[in-house]
């Protein structure tokens, strides 16, 4: 059964918590990376988050476009949903 991941991407400058409780500007990213489940961008597909739907990842996407929205930042980030080779 194919399963779909979550890429992701800042297309302008903002703001990201820098995991110290802290914030950092990040600027824009040339390339869409695989997320984790907690919207991390991950370098080897096997830390990526795995959605069995697509309804699902879809969700997912739409949960986190809505909370950058809400912050302001809905312009900022750039996502695809891809099916996983």
């Amino acid at each position: 059964m194919p399963a779909w991941l979550i890429y992701g991407k800042v297309i302008k400058k903002m703001p990201l918590s820098d995991g110290n409780g802290g914030k950092k500007i990040v600027e824009p990213q040339t390339t869409f990376r695989a997320l984790n489940y907690q919207g991390r961008r991950v370098s080897k597909l096997a830390d990526a988050g795995k959605y069995y739907e697509k309804e699902m990842a879809q969700k997912i996407v739409d949960k986190a476009q809505a909370y950058w929205d809400k912050q302001g930042y809905g312009d900022c980030v750039a996502y695809e949903i891809r099916k996983s080779k």
